[in-house]
């Protein structure tokens, strides 16, 4: 359980390190829109207050390190991917928290940051912190 929080807290640090880098002027992912700091807490802030999904759910609520651990595996997706203008801006100004799944374009862009919780929360489940 320790080595797995190391693992997770050296891979926040590494994804903190590139964060203030923006790449082709955009502040991370593609050109254009928000930075994905910003962008990520948006849809971040979203998935907690919207129960019943791989973030927010009655057998899972994550604290605080736990939030940042995620955030920071999304920024990472997001400048690597890179999430477009778009789907940033879309992140950012959306109202309605049911309609963040259609910010990301197509189901498979979407299923890809799913998997990218999924995978994050899962860790955190066989590592016994769920709750």
């Amino acid at each position: 359980m320790v080595r797995m929080i190391v693992v997770m807290l050296s891979g926040l640090g590494l994804a903190s390190a590139g964060c203030g880098k923006a790449k082709e002027g955009g502040g991370g992912g593609a050109e254009g829109g928000p930075p994905c700091q910003v962008a990520v807490k948006a849809y971040v802030d979203n998935l907690l207050d919207t129960k019943g999904n791989y973030l927010s759910s009655a057998e899972f609520t994550p604290n605080a390190e736990q939030v940042a651990i995620v955030s920071a595996k999304l920024v990472e997706h997001c400048t690597t991917t890179p999430w477009s203008a778009d789907t940033k801006t879309c992140l950012t100004t959306t109202k309605d928290r049911f309609k963040f799944g259609k910010c990301f374009g197509d189901a498979m862009d979407s299923a890809r940051v799913s998997q990218v919780i999924f995978d994050v929360v899962k860790g955190f489940k066989a590592a016994g912190s769920s709750r």
